[in-house]
């Protein structure tokens, strides 16, 4: 026979996975209408150069993964793609209005950014150059319109 007891602890730990779940859903949701606003906009005149993709890559002198994970990540994928794609680090810390319109509240953060200087796509966390490659291979062949969030 089972405790009245578990019962109730199984349905509530359903519960709050359901919530987790649906908090994340919103928060994605929030991010691709964020993505679709800005998409237009000229946020990043003066950050990166004109006329080819570009991913800005948000950091802080503190955040570690930024060190350890994303830094080689963006190494790696500036090898491979060369002059094609611009890619910049900055300190989320120096450009907080930046970071403010994006929405961007962690590090490291991502923003995949069209030739003509459009967003494109958010990635907040650590992103590896394959998922960065596939995204700028989606804006500079693929569909043109904005890309979902991560």
């Amino acid at each position: 026979m089972i405790e009245y007891g578990l019962i109730e602890r199984l349905l509530a730990l359903i519960a709050l996975i359901a919530a987790l779940y649906g908090i994340r859903a919103a928060i994605h949701a929030w991010q691709a209408r964020r993505v679709a606003q800005l998409h237009e906009a000229s946020l990043f005149a003066g950050v990166i150069p004109a006329g080819k993709p570009a991913i800005i890559a948000f950091s802080t002198p503190t955040c570690n993964d930024c060190r350890v994970l994303q830094k080689p990540a963006l190494e790696r994928l500036s090898a491979s793609l060369g002059q094609h794609v611009s890619i910049q680090m900055i300190s989320a810390l120096d450009h907080h209005e930046l970071t403010d319109q994006l929405g961007i509240l962690t590090v490291p953060a991502t923003a995949i950014v069209g030739a003509r200087g459009s967003l494109q796509r958010i990635n907040l966390g650590y992103t590896d150059e394959h998922q960065l490659a596939a995204q700028i291979q989606h804006i500079a062949f693929g569909n043109a319109g904005a890309c979902a969030p991560r």
